[in-house]
């Protein structure tokens, strides 16, 4: 899949729909629109083009959903998007199709700005390069290749060649008070290397299979995947393709990163997330540290911005993502014997640790639930409360 085509499709017993198309292609000037489809004839020619494409019907008519089932059968097509009106039957055709792929409606008529939101995410995601810097592709590689039709590109770690070069503006938000210059060339170093390696190759996103690698080195990565997200290059540590594809859906709908952090205490309504590194953007201050478990340097010791949270999760299967919404009350080096950056949570419900789908969240400081809900259906995924699993 490499590309999303709208696949406009009328019946040829109904008239007055140019407008309508003229509408549509004004708002979707900026990706590839097929001419109208009224018959099976004008389909024949155009099966290829969307057999390797994210497809987004767009239905100027009713009587087309017969159309859009042989593309759906001939193409083996899963998931797409349905663009529907109120007029000519539209919205009959639309919910006939919803019915046999995973796919919402949007409507013409009030929320064309929202669908065009959710097509510029999913181009953002559909078929981007991910490098995953290990000695082996994790084992749920197969799973997010099938959602979103990415490319993996293994990264072995004797391809970090550490360039070490101490750029202080990249650090110029971080205190580096109590830090030794070498090591923090060589932490900055990693950075420079690996930033390389994006740009030279064209990734998108990583995954860090970090404990092998601060073993290899005596130094860890942590620096450097907080300076990935800051640049837009969403990067996961631990290899966890699971956080990394979450983090991937909400900086395609806000542009922004994310946090992934582990589950580290938790007592009645209260939870301790804690990680040892962020990116600088989600935090109002940081400093660099050693890391918890090697003492190896650099990790990232930072304090969250107030407020509240999204804290979300998605199960082995990338088939239930669970989402729970939390005030913060405290954060920073809380305590001396978890990762660095820490964040007490306050949420509405006990015993969390015996529900959460997974060890690893990813947390953002907004309410994301409604956009996630519906670029989650679309890919087949569905969106649980936390607090409903347990009532």
């Amino acid at each position: 899949m490499n590309k999303i085509i709208v696949i406009p499709l009328a019946s040829k017993i109904h008239s007055n729909y140019e407008n309508i198309f003229k509408i549509f292609k004004e708002k979707l000037e900026n990706y590839n629109i097929l001419d109208i489809i009224d018959s099976e004839d004008k389909l024949n020619d155009k099966i290829e083009i969307i057999k390797n494409s994210f497809p987004i019907f767009l239905i100027l008519t009713g009587g087309t959903s017969p159309l859009a089932s042989i593309i759906i059968n001939k193409c083996n097509i899963k998931k797409g998007l349905i663009l529907a009106h109120s007029k000519n039957n539209s919205l009959a055709s639309a919910i006939s199709i919803r019915n046999k792929i995973n796919s919402r409606i949007y409507l013409l008529d009030n929320e064309i700005n929202k669908a065009i939101k959710i097509i510029k995410a999913l181009s953002k995601l559909i078929n981007i390069k991910i490098g995953i810097i290990s000695e082996n592709l994790p084992n749920d590689v197969n799973k997010i290749k099938e959602l979103l039709d990415c490319n993996i590109e293994l990264i072995n770690y004797n391809e970090i060649k550490i360039e070490e070069k101490l750029d202080y503006n990249l650090i110029k938000n971080i205190d580096i008070e109590n830090t030794n210059e070498d090591l923090l060339k060589k932490a900055i170093g990693i950075y420079n290397s690996i930033k390389k390696i994006v740009e030279e190759r064209k990734i998108n996103a990583l995954a860090i299979d970090c404990f092998p690698f601060l073993i290899k080195y005596k130094i860890t990565p942590c620096l450097a995947v907080s300076l990935l997200n800051d640049e837009g290059i969403i990067t996961a540590c631990e290899a966890d393709l699971r956080s990394l594809f979450l983090m991937l859906i909400i900086n395609s709908l806000y542009n922004i990163p994310s946090w992934i952090a582990n589950i580290a205490l938790v007592k009645e309504n209260k939870v301790i997330f804690s990680h040892c590194t962020i990116a600088t953007k989600l935090v109002e201050k940081c400093k660099l540290v050693n890391h918890y478990e090697s003492n190896y340097p650099y990790s990232l010791s930072c304090k969250l911005k107030s407020g509240f949270y999204s804290i979300l999760s998605i199960d082995r299967n990338f088939e239930k993502i669970a989402i729970i919404k939390a005030n913060l009350l405290e954060s920073g080096m809380i305590r001396n014997d978890m990762c660095r950056t820490q964040a007490l949570f306050e949420i509405n419900l006990k015993d969390f640790h015996n529900i959460a789908l997974s060890n690893h969240h990813v947390l953002v400081p907004f309410d994301i639930e409604d956009d996630l809900k519906e670029l989650a259906s679309i890919l087949g995924i569905k969106l649980l409360n936390y607090e409903r699993l347990v009532h």
